[in-house]
């Protein structure tokens, strides 16, 4: 594994760590990474890129140009993990940068969020002790469907949609359906 740790921070300590895989999509990254450095009232954020072994040069140049170029940023790049491990490089590298760190967020490189997403996602969290987790509502872009349920859904009308959020005091971890091999795409940390 290799990795970049930029200068010290010029927005302060980082309060919330966004994690971004990326294999086999550089042209997206730069759109994922401006949606995330956006961001206003969220706190002071930082952005971890994994290069998750992605044979194509411009991933590693575009990561590397955008960490140095910007103290916000750290790139790692490491041997192909797929998702869920890649995941899990990028949060043991922001918690190392930003012990301090109260809130992770993972978003794939060929997403982007709205503006003010995780200013909302902050006051939810905030507003309850309780609440461990959120979880964004998803726009389509050209599907009508965006994700929001507005009828109860059985556990097994949600798996069948093949998207799920799965979390008690024994698996207190975000945990995406999404299975890659038979694993899911985020494996718990600790």
């Amino acid at each position: 594994m290799s990795g970049h740790a930029s200068a010290a921070d010029a927005a302060g300590p980082v309060t919330l760590a966004v994690i971004v895989p990326v294999y086999q999509q550089p042209h997206f990254l730069s759109e994922a990474a401006a949606s995330i450095l956006a961001q206003a009232g969220a706190g002071s954020v930082g952005l971890v890129i994994v290069d998750d072994g992605c044979p194509l040069p411009e991933t590693r140049e575009l990561g590397l140009s955008m960490a140095l170029a910007d103290p916000r940023i750290r790139y790692l790049r490491s041997a192909n993990r797929g998702l869920s491990g890649a995941r899990n490089l990028g949060i043991a590298a922001a918690l190392e940068a930003w012990p301090q760190a109260e809130a992770l967020y993972m978003l794939d490189a060929d997403n982007r969020l709205a503006p003010g997403a995780l200013a909302a996602g902050r006051r939810v969290l905030a507003a309850d002790p309780e609440i461990a987790f959120v979880y964004p509502q998803l726009v389509k872009f050209g599907i009508p469907w965006s994700g929001h349920v507005a009828v109860e859904a059985t556990p097994l009308h949600v798996l069948a949609q093949g998207n799920f959020i799965e979390a008690t005091e024994d698996t207190p971890f975000l945990q995406i359906g999404e299975h890659k091999y038979g694993k899911p795409i985020l494996d718990r940390v600790v």
